[in-house]
């Protein structure tokens, strides 16, 4: 949720309250109350939210989004309604605006405590405001609301009671729009009220699935919005809240015109039986858009058996072993492989004309293959796969003959693995030995291929290693190789603020935290070296890798991030890349604080220093970048719920870039840089601390890094193009981004 601001009006409520409080009078709401009445004061339901969360330092119910609101104000006018009822009315936000967009209506809000009660008498709006509680009488609710809104409890049985009761207290032609946990909308938990409901007239006619902090600040979990009303259950109209004005028009002319849609978040219909989540039919379309390149789509109950296995269980011939919980980075194995495994498994065997059995593990501990599985386990508290889920699932497995020759060559390269880590272990056995290993590596290592894998970064990192590339100067490498490891820090540091701070919810509560860190450790962003953003990558990439257990969690982060491939989940939390981008930290302090002329001799060491650590950074990193390209944004058509991008492709190291249509969910601003995983239809705008842009005298396109701000401006520098190579300029939405980042704003 945004966070609240308190206009001078309200400060001065906020500054009377605290003045009774010093004086040992009452305190907390009685004091709001006593203060609103002394002043007079009318106020919106928003500004109440906000003053009784500062004031009182509690929250007594959910702070509704102004997205919430206004989508739930826009669903209720479909139709004029002569009743309106707000079960647990919470501040006021939903009662108080269809009150002014319908008025109409008689609209009533039943508040959940007595506190709360005598606040609400003080919004500045047409309801009539009454008493619930724990127990809300039907004399109460009525037997005639043409329409009954509210965000109901969570986490107790009042939730259900109040879903169904209220849903009862509808007219012939009345409509229950209510918020509930997503956990009563799976499985058995709908089922159980949804019966009941269906034994009084009612079904469920939508389910609308809200983004976290929908409801906030003390609610994290996943909610829904549902629509309930009378008739014959058929089939359940899904998408999620939008959050743009085209994207409300798009989902509700697909609900009322009963269309399906090109993305399921902007509406499906689905027969009732068949739906679970819509985050997992989010992911499963996604897994079918990335898993087209791989092969023909099978269904896996079509090819395949299950069933259970637990250690100590014989294991079928050719069975595949897959962890039935746990995170999806929990190896699968043949069944050959299973006497030290631990655990309740899952022992599939496909078909032998469509698959080999090593093959069908390899897919599976594949960033797709752990796609499917996190796709299977997400939406339940602890990740857990059943055989039905998975049997469900769809796989993609080429002709016999690739899989034969995949095999074959997956085992070159082990060979070949297995031999360079014998050499590396002769190296440190026997260091005198080094010429001769030297010469093993040769044998080994035919071509070191750096300028393949570096079409595979994003270009502002991928200019610089091809600079390096072409230099014959050990001193001139060396100095490279250090601008471009500080600039691959700062590349993705930039990438992991921009995912934290994107989301409007939480962005304010983790830019304290990263202020507090930065703060701690004496780092100042406005003067950020490689240091400065090795803290914020070791800060976010530790938290990122914390959600991991957290199946809704994780998917929401990643989906926030744009991630398709989990490859790119996996290279932005890292630790052999941080560990390489501190170890070239400090060289970089010692080699420039060493001072003086350094001779060939010294130049030529410490290039076989840095370029160790980019064979290691490139190990750790392989070619995740090229799944997660950044892209330079062009012109945009909006059509069937869904932006159509032209954007540059700014991915390996030249120019002009490759134009590519994408489809987006929600616009995108042009001329700026997003990053947009494979297979998905999000992108994340890229925080203004990397810039692909004109140099001011020459006009040549290149591409710069934020340096530090000065009083001059904000100054950029780039580290591939040497003719203009510093640029100090207003760049006010880097300066913007730094008063953020720095606490002053």
């Amino acid at each position: 949720m945004t966070p609240h601001t308190f206009a001078e009006e309200d400060l001065q409520v906020i500054r009377a309250v605290d003045a009774r409080r010093n004086r040992g009078e009452r305190t907390g709401l009685a004091d709001l109350e006593i203060v609103l009445k002394e002043q007079n004061i009318r106020l919106s339901a928003q500004r109440l939210g906000g003053l009784v969360g500062k004031v009182d330092g509690f929250h007594w119910t959910y702070d509704v989004s102004a997205e919430l609101v206004r989508f739930v104000t826009r669903l209720a006018a479909v139709k004029r309604r002569r009743t309106v009822l707000d079960v647990w009315c919470g501040y006021g936000e939903i009662a108080s605006s269809i009150a002014a967009d319908q008025p109409a209506a008689h609209v009533r809000g039943i508040a959940g405590s007595a506190d709360l009660l005598s606040l609400l008498r003080y919004v500045d709006a047409p309801v009539e405001w009454a008493m619930g509680g724990m127990q809300i009488s039907a004399e109460l609710l009525g037997t005639d609301n043409d329409l009954v809104v509210g965000a109901l409890p969570a986490g107790i049985d009042l939730e259900v009671l109040l879903l169904e009761q209220a849903s009862r207290s509808l007219s012939v032609d009345g409509d229950a729009l209510l918020v509930a946990l997503s956990s009563r909308m799976v499985g058995s938990a709908r089922d159980a009220w949804l019966l009941r409901l269906q034994e009084h007239g009612l079904r469920l006619a939508a389910c609308f699935w809200l983004p976290r902090k929908s409801l906030g600040p003390t609610l994290g979990a996943q909610s829904v919005l549902v629509h309930i009303a009378r008739g014959e259950q058929r089939d359940v109209f899904v998408a999620e809240l939008p959050e743009t004005e085209e994207q409300v028009t798009a989902v509700l002319n697909a609900y009322q015109k009963h269309r399906q849609t090109s993305d399921p978040r902007t509406g499906r219909w689905i027969p009732l039986d068949k739906y679970t989540a819509l985050p997992r039919l989010v992911a499963r379309e996604q897994l079918e858009r990335l898993g087209r390149a791989l092969g023909p789509i099978h269904r896996l109950a079509d090819v395949a058996t299950v069933a259970s296995w637990a250690p100590g269980a014989f294991s079928p011939e050719g069975a595949v072993l897959i962890p039935r919980s746990g995170s999806p980075n929990r190896p699968v194995v043949l069944g050959a492989s299973a006497d030290d495994l631990k655990g309740q498994h899952l022992a599939l065997r496909v078909r032998d004309d469509v698959a080999l059995p090593e093959f069908v593990a390899h897919y599976f501990n594949s960033s797709v293959g752990r796609l499917t599985r996190e796709t299977l386990s997400g939406g339940v508290t602890v990740p857990h796969i059943s055989a039905k889920e998975l049997l469900d699932a769809p796989v993609f497995f080429p002709p016999l003959k690739t899989q034969v020759e995949t095999l074959a060559a997956d085992g070159k390269i082990a060979s070949l693995q297995a031999e360079l880590a014998e050499l590396r272990h002769r190296i440190w056995q026997k260091p005198k030995d080094v010429a001769a290993v030297a010469s093993e590596i040769a044998k080994v290592n035919h071509e070191d291929r750096l300028d393949t894998w570096l079409e595979t970064l994003p270009f502002p990192l991928a200019t610089i290693l091809w600079l390096y590339h072409t230099q014959t100067s050990a001193k001139d490498r060396v100095d490279t190789l250090l601008h471009f490891f500080e600039a691959y820090a700062q590349y993705w540091a930039t990438v992991l603020l921009s995912i934290d701070l994107h989301a409007e919810g939480t962005r304010q509560e983790r830019q304290v935290r990263i202020h507090e860190v930065l703060k701690r450790l004496n780092q100042d962003i406005r003067f950020a070296g490689i240091g400065t953003w090795n803290v914020i990558i070791e800060l976010l990439a530790k938290d990122a890798r914390a959600l991991q257990g957290q199946p809704d969690a994780w998917a929401a982060w990643r989906r926030g991030a744009a991630l398709g491939d989990t490859s790119a989940a996996d290279m932005l939390h890292s630790k052999v890349a941080l560990e390489v981008l501190k170890a070239a930290g400090t060289r970089r302090n010692t080699w420039k604080g060493h001072g003086g002329v350094v001779s060939d001799s010294e130049a030529s060491d410490r290039l076989v220093t840095a370029e160790g650590l980019l064979w290691t950074l490139r190990t750790a990193v392989g070619e995740a970048w090229a799944t997660y390209p950044l892209y330079r944004m062009g012109g945009l058509v909006f059509e069937d719920g869904l932006f159509l991008a032209t954007a540059e492709r700014a991915m390996g190291s030249r120019a002009p870039f490759r134009l590519q249509s994408i489809e987006l969910r929600a616009a995108a601003e042009k001329g700026r840089l997003y990053l947009a995983g494979d297979g998905t239809r999000d992108a994340l705008p890229l925080m203004p601390f990397v810039k692909l842009m004109p140099a001011p005298k020459t006009e040549a396109n290149a591409c710069y890094f934020y340096n530090r701000a000065t009083k001059d401006g904000v100054r950029f520098v780039s580290y591939h193009f040497a003719v203009e190579a510093d640029i100090t300029g207003v760049f006010d939405d880097t300066a913007r981004a730094l008063d953020f980042l720095t606490g002053e704003t």
